[in-house]
């Protein structure tokens, strides 16, 4: 019973990757999956619960006591069989705090999944900057050097955007020093875009006379 239950939570760990790997590919149905492991692992628990306090036995309890616990309880002038009650309450109360304990916790995670999946297929679906400027056309003028001048005051002033850092973190896996190589490019990349006029925009007027 005990091997094949923790099969069970093999199998619920392996479904919980393999919806992580979907996200990681900007799948939104990982989240399906996220969800069905944490019913799969509530369902292997409560099931082993129960059938761990349905099949107690008070009489093979006292029977499976050790020389040496029986000897212990004579000395305390205790009988073996006035204690199969407390033993059986003990029995009730652990299993009964595990299935309360995983309710609430595997229960509350496959609701928060759940809740949270309309939110994550939307972010999924929005192109990251990026995605966006690595598909933009390429600009016909080089970078400016300033820019590189800004940034570089942006960050000793603690200034950095929130959302690039953000995503130049999740890019460079942690690393302090390719974060920071990759924040650089980004918000370069940024500044050269909101150099750039719309098209179509109309030139701004010049305020000499004629």
């Amino acid at each position: 019973m005990g091997l094949f239950v923790g099969l069970l939570a093999i199998s619920a760990g392996a479904l919980e990757i393999h919806g992580r790997r979907r996200l990681g590919r900007r799948d939104p149905r990982g989240m399906n999956w996220l969800v069905r492991a944490q019913l799969l692992l509530l369902v292997v628990v409560l099931v082993y619960a129960i059938s761990r306090v349905a099949s107690y036995d008070g009489d093979l309890a006292v029977a499976n006591l050790t020389p040496e616990m029986r000897a212990a309880l004579q000395e305390m002038q205790l009988d073996p069989a006035e204690l199969e009650p407390m033993v059986q309450l003990v029995v009730w109360v652990g299993y009964g705090s595990i299935m309360l304990v995983t309710c609430f916790y595997q229960g509350g995670l496959s609701i928060y999944y759940r809740s949270r999946k309309a939110l994550v297929t939307q972010a999924l679906k929005t192109v990251p900057f990026a995605a966006a400027a690595a598909a933009a056309p390429p600009v016909a003028h080089t970078i400016d050097p300033k820019l590189y001048d800004r940034v570089a005051a942006e960050m000793n002033a603690d200034q950095a955007k929130p959302g690039l850092w953000a995503q130049a973190l999740a890019e460079s896996g942690g690393h302090e020093t390719t974060c920071q190589a990759i924040y650089i490019r980004l918000r370069v990349a940024q500044m050269q875009q909101e150099s750039i006029p719309a098209a179509g925009s109309a030139p701004r007027p010049s305020n000499q006379s004629a």
